[in-house]
């Protein structure tokens, strides 16, 4: 039932746009390379990582939101939910099918934007904890967008973005404990992108709470769907 609900669910995305708009917004940090590139001089353009990192943090917080936070709250809006709660199926396997379906293609299309705007603007790969770091934060995104969307399906995209802008993003700029309730910090943990007083080989902690923080939220989905029309 998981899978049916990911075709399902995957057909209806195929046929709207918010494919094409996701694309749009992930190509964000490629313009910016190309901004980079052409005002810095060649020696200096190993330097941009964390500039482009800082833009690919706003695109992981909008790009998740759009498809997961949308489409889990449409299904509850619209009251299609209610037939699948007459299905003989668990109403966790909602969520599932959602996430299998919509997370991967999230976080497909941010790395997408990462890999191009690294190669342009520094001339070679992202290295590979970037791309540890970047999928990372783009599938626990994908959680807070389940957990918010459940929680207010009329507007819960709005309120991913609202929350990782102006809580999740802003804290982890704070020199403080209370970063570790950020993903964002987390993620650029993980990524191995420099931090004042992380070592950089600290990588399995950014992990585990990463993990932490994306269970939390998916488990306030879990428990919202299962209220829903109880």
């Amino acid at each position: 039932m998981i899978g049916t609900i990911a075709r399902v669910t995957l057909k209806r995305i195929s046929r709207g746009q918010a494919v094409w708009v996701a694309l749009g917004i992930s190509l964000i940090p490629v313009i910016v390379a190309m901004v980079l590139r052409q005002a810095a001089p060649a020696s200096d353009r190993a330097e941009f990582t964390l500039d482009l990192y800082v833009v690919e943090m706003f695109v992981i917080a909008i790009v998740p939101a759009l498809f997961v936070a949308s489409s889990i709250g449409e299904e509850i809006e619209d009251k299609t939910i209610t037939y699948l709660w007459s299905r003989p199926l668990p109403r966790w396997h909602v969520i599932a099918g959602k996430l299998v379906a919509l997370a991967p293609i999230a976080a497909a299309l941010v790395l997408v934007g990462w890999l191009l705007a690294i190669q342009i603007a520094e001339d070679r790969l992202a290295p590979l904890s970037t791309i540890i770091g970047i999928v990372a934060a783009s599938l626990a995104v994908s959680f807070v967008a389940a957990g918010i969307g459940t929680l207010a399906p009329k507007h819960g995209m709005a309120l991913t973005i609202i929350y990782m802008l102006l809580f999740d993003v802003p804290i982890g700029e704070i020199p403080a404990s209370l970063q570790v309730l950020s993903i964002t910090h987390q993620a650029r943990l993980l990524a191995g992108i420099a931090v004042r007083g992380v070592r950089e080989t600290d990588r399995l902690a950014p992990a585990i709470t990463l993990a932490v923080l994306g269970g939390v939220w998916l488990a306030v989905g879990l428990w919202k769907i299962r209220r829903t029309e109880a």
